[in-house]
């Protein structure tokens, strides 16, 4: 990722698009809430398409973060499936 890019962090609690225009996205970090959770981000902006990332966090965990220091990549849009009881994921971000 280029050091002049603008890197938005985006906070959920439940499945949602994380932007509708192709993005890169830097890092990932999903916390547990009173059960195991998962997040799976797809390439497309409402969940239908490819899986291009799942993550899981377990209430003996915590917090799990990915990191991917040159982007990963998604081409049409981002959209955010997110599984579990009071979960909270963070995903940092620049679109294209």
């Amino acid at each position: 990722m280029a050091e002049n890019e603008i890197h938005i962090p985006k906070r959920l609690a439940a499945s949602a698009a994380v932007s509708a225009n192709p993005t890169k996205v830097s890092a990932v970090v999903l916390t547990a809430g009173s059960d195991a959770t998962s997040i799976v981000l797809t390439n497309d902006a409402d969940g239908s398409g490819t899986a291009v990332l799942t993550i899981k966090a377990t209430t003996a965990v915590g917090t799990n973060v990915a990191t991917f220091p040159k982007g990963l990549n998604f081409s049409t849009a981002c959209y955010a499936t997110i599984t579990g009881t009071t979960p909270e994921a963070t995903i940092v971000y620049s679109d294209n």
